[in-house]
């Protein structure tokens, strides 16, 4: 781009690049004008060399001596910027990682300042969450020796962690299901649809909140989830509440539209705090410290399986409807089944004696 001028009484033209960075901001730069040296070729000549110094950075000025704190601005700038949630881990960064590791060079951190690192965030949380921050210096690592910014043996590796008993345990009973979702109506109508969907269906949060209108079939009663995370499409039958009560008391949701989608129209990603407050005012976690037992949206799906399994319903149809990829997920869920084993040996005393 060029702007005219005067000089010396002569038409001159200045010089303007601009390209996006990283975030997809525009950056305007003035190159210079025509009287002093500059010309279009140079001028593109300089952006190109912005742009490959923004992709690939001056790596080489900072290969020798570069700190924790300074790889991390370079990885935050080209790598976290793309991903889809960058403040989550912005977040453990500040608070988790910087104070403790951003002043020492890469080549000073070890596997033993990781191992302290660990024993101090298992301390204040959940061996999963530590796992996430400990996951974020390896990554980190990573990218700089996939950049040539560094090259050794990264600190994580052999670290390993306490698997934790995340599992939900508890189910709700009847009437605490009808309670949740009496409370549930009279605060939100969304959520509670959103929670009859869980409860009637077993879908997880996120298949929820992906549902379009083409997933929703009233004629033959069925509702389907795609995008899973196991990655394979599963259709269920919706029984006479969730068909009647939920969605057909909503307008029909055109083809390729959310049925949930939040108020600026856009896809939610996190069920509204409404359902916690729900849980709260009806105490469903009084006194409950453990986290297995608590009841979270997760516990509606958790419901519908133990249900199921109390009744009789066999393990792998279970383990289909709720999209397990193994019957081994599903399992768990063995405890609830009713015992016919008995029933079922007791049936070879019958044949024997009959003959």
């Amino acid at each position: 781009m060029s702007k005219r001028r005067r000089h010396q009484g002569k038409p001159d033209v200045c010089f303007d690049i601009t390209y996006k960075d990283l975030r997809g901001k525009k950056v305007w730069e003035k190159v210079g004008y025509l009287s002093e040296g500059y010309t279009a070729a140079k001028a593109s000549q300089i952006r190109a060399e912005r742009l490959q110094k923004q992709r690939h950075g001056d790596l080489m000025a900072t290969r020798k001596n570069i700190t924790f704190g300074e790889a991390w601005d370079m990885f935050d700038q080209r790598h976290i910027a793309t991903l889809a949630d960058p403040d989550s881990e912005r977040m453990r960064y500040e608070t988790h990682l910087k104070d403790k590791l951003a002043h020492l060079r890469l080549d000073r951190i070890g596997t033993l300042d990781v191992e302290d690192l660990k024993a101090d965030l298992l301390v204040k949380l959940a061996p999963s969450t530590a796992k996430k921050v400990i996951g974020l210096v390896g990554s980190l690592y990573r990218k700089m020796s996939e950049w040539d910014v560094w090259h050794g043996r990264s600190p994580t590796r052999g670290i390993k962690f306490p698997k934790a008993d995340v599992q939900r345990v508890r189910f709700l009973t009847n009437g605490e299901a009808r309670q949740l979702m009496e409370g549930l109506r009279l605060r939100s109508d969304q959520v509670w649809r959103m929670a009859m969907v869980s409860l009637h269906t077993g879908f997880r949060a996120s298949e929820i909140f992906r549902l379009r209108g083409e997933h929703i079939d009233l004629e033959a009663a069925m509702i389907r989830a795609e995008d899973t995370k196991n990655g394979e499409s599963r259709t269920v039958h919706m029984t006479p509440t969730l068909m009647n009560e939920v969605f057909g008391t909503m307008p029909t949701t055109p083809m390729g539209h959310l049925v949930f989608p939040s108020r600026t129209g856009k896809q939610i990603t996190a069920i509204s705090d409404t359902y916690e407050r729900t849980v709260e005012a009806l105490k469903l976690n009084k006194g409950i410290d453990d986290n297995r037992y608590k009841v979270v949206f997760h516990t509606l799906r958790h419901t519908f399986a133990s249900w199921l399994a109390s009744d009789g319903i066999p393990l792998y149809v279970i383990s289909q409807l709720l999209g397990h990829k193994s019957l081994s997920q599903t399992q768990r869920y063995a405890h609830l089944c009713p015992d016919v084993r008995q029933q079922a040996v007791s049936y070879i005393d019958k044949r024997f004696t009959n003959s």
